[in-house]
């Protein structure tokens, strides 16, 4: 068994406002004695704190003791991410850890417009690191969040089963913007990494999906908008796509675990289970709920979702565009690699218990969690 490397005791961590972000932030407090100096973009230190605390107080996290979490207002798009030099000079030499969460997640947007966050705001942060490494000459351990879309297109790009050894490029990330920027800052992240200026690892999440206890998910979980296409139609798809996919909370959970691991430097971590899921599963889901859904043929069904955006209020599939012709899979260009994951499956059960399945029981806690937020519509 690999034995953990002794906790941190201060990281600075991005994205804790947003979804994956504040649930990285609670596991960070339960696993590690870490202060957590999370960068917050807000116009003042108070409205910073009070954003940081507004996420973290959710009944699925662990609650964060005050004396252990930081907030800073920050800004990952400014340079000096938008500090006075000697706070800058403060937290490089402070932090023992950088926990890099923030991204603009966008399916519909080119890679022009996302490139200046997501590729720009890793810059900015390979740029602290360079600063505690010329203030202290010792590398900074960076975990980066990146994600398995990266390989959307990998069959494309002759790549049908893509490992934790594979490398994403622009052409694995295929036409879509956002996993282009992702595949990009990996990219300089290992250029950061061979310079010695960091101690890099990778994690790439595939579909984020709720969380395993409560069912409760984000706005932002990538089977949302089928699922909402489906109950507004009435009708699903008689086939579908299968996807790379993990619950929301053993997600955080292995970030921080498998950070803590002597190994992790010049790792990469594939945060999905071994076997893909069908995306049909949770409209089974749907159905099991009562949700009454006529069957269709999955070009028919994608053209029902187009005409209905046409003409009515549009579905936030439709604008998911090439993402979502994936999720269907209904030709033979849109058929999404195999995520291969035993590598990361072995560390992460490496004398721990397997996480719960994403069975039915799974499914059936997340529409019914759906319902009670409202984010789905209820069966009529």
């Amino acid at each position: 068994m690999t034995t953990t490397a002794s906790s941190p005791r201060a990281v600075l961590l991005t994205g804790a406002t947003g979804s994956l972000g504040g649930r990285v932030c609670a596991d960070l407090a339960v696993q590690t004695d870490a202060v957590i100096h999370c960068l917050v973009r807000a116009k003042g230190e108070t409205t910073a704190a009070d954003r940081l605390r507004a996420r973290l107080d959710h009944p699925d996290l662990r609650p964060v003791p005050d004396e252990r979490l930081v907030a800073v207002q920050a800004d990952i798009l400014q340079p000096g991410l938008g500090l006075a030099s000697d706070r800058l000079d403060e937290l490089a030499r402070t932090v023992e850890g950088i926990f890099h969460c923030a991204a603009k997640v966008h399916l519909a947007k080119p890679y022009e417009e996302l490139q200046a966050a997501n590729v720009g705001g890793t810059r900015a942060l390979i740029a602290l690191a360079e600063r505690r490494h010329a203030l202290t000459g010792i590398p900074m351990p960076f975990h980066y969040i990146s994600t398995l879309g990266a390989f959307i297109n990998a069959r494309a790009a002759g790549i049908d089963a893509p490992d934790e050894n594979t490398n994403p490029t622009r052409q694995t990330a295929g036409s879509i913007g956002y996993p282009q920027t992702k595949a990009a800052a990996e990219e300089v992240l290992r250029a950061a990494a061979e310079r010695g200026t960091i101690k890099l690892t990778v994690y790439r999440p595939g579909m984020v999906l709720a969380d395993s206890r409560s069912g409760n998910t984000s706005p932002s979980d990538m089977l949302l908008p089928m699922l909402t296409a489906c109950a507004v139609l009435g009708t699903r798809p008689t086939e579908a796509g299968h996807g790379p996919v993990e619950a929301a909370d053993v997600v955080s959970r292995s970030i921080v675990s498998l950070s803590l691991r002597n190994d992790a430097p010049g790792r990469t971590f594939h945060l999905v289970r071994p076997e893909p899921v069908r995306v049909l599963d949770a409209v089974d889901a749907m159905t099991r709920a009562g949700h009454r859904l006529t069957t269709v043929p999955p070009d028919i069904w994608w053209r029902q979702v187009q005409e209905h955006s046409s003409t009515g209020r549009p579905l936030p599939l439709a604008r998911m565009s090439e993402f979502a012709r994936f999720l269907i899979a209904h030709d033979a260009e849109h058929q999404a690699p195999w995520m291969r994951s035993e590598a990361t499956w072995s560390a992460l059960t490496d004398g721990r218990p397997e996480p719960a399945p994403l069975d039915s029981a799974y499914f059936d806690r997340m529409i019914a969690a759906l319902h009670r937020a409202g984010t789905l519509p209820k069966p009529t």
